[in-house]
């Protein structure tokens, strides 16, 4: 016969026999079944791509023990570049503790009920966004040949830094 077992259950089987004229013998023999980690069936993932430092990043993945209980998952991320820890979640708020071109690092443990663990990572580069220059301006306004003439520009940086401004003349 068969039945269920987790990790760690000991399990009995008696076999008995008769014979035509009725004597009987039995046996019975046991083991315990070993306990086994839990394993990934969907490897950590890090949605939402492109992933800018103003998005809140998703980590995902599942995982299963063959002992019967769902493991527990718990989630870290990192940030590789600047060597942070970021949280604990499965979802991460980037604003303010990534920049463009950081790398960053979920974790996934499963834990079983018995804290044998699995773990699986998952990498994402945090996307660059080109600054949008909204307006180049010169003052005075209408120069003449007389006046002393400053360029300067107004823009729109999506990802939060201070982008270098470079200007050139020409005539």
């Amino acid at each position: 016969s068969s039945s269920t077992a987790t990790g760690y259950d000991e399990i009995q089987c008696t076999a008995t026999a008769e014979d035509p004229s009725g004597a009987t013998v039995s046996a019975t023999t046991s083991f315990v079944v070993e306990n086994t980690a839990p394993e990934f069936d969907v490897e950590a993932s890090i949605g939402t791509q492109p992933l800018y430092n103003t998005e809140v990043a998703v980590c995902s993945g599942s995982a299963t023990d063959s002992d019967g209980i769902p493991p527990q998952l718990s989630y870290q991320w990192e940030n590789v570049t600047q060597n942070t820890v970021l949280g604990v979640d499965a979802q991460q708020d980037l604003t303010g503790v990534a920049l463009p071109l950081d790398e960053l690092k979920c974790t996934i443990t499963a834990t079983d009920s018995d804290q044998e663990t699995a773990t699986s990572s998952a990498t994402a580069t945090v996307d660059n966004r080109t600054p949008v220059i909204d307006a180049v301006l010169i003052d005075p306004v209408s120069p003449t040949t007389s006046d002393w003439v400053t360029c300067s520009v107004e823009l729109t940086e999506l990802d939060g830094t201070t982008p270098a401004q470079t200007y050139a003349w020409s005539t």
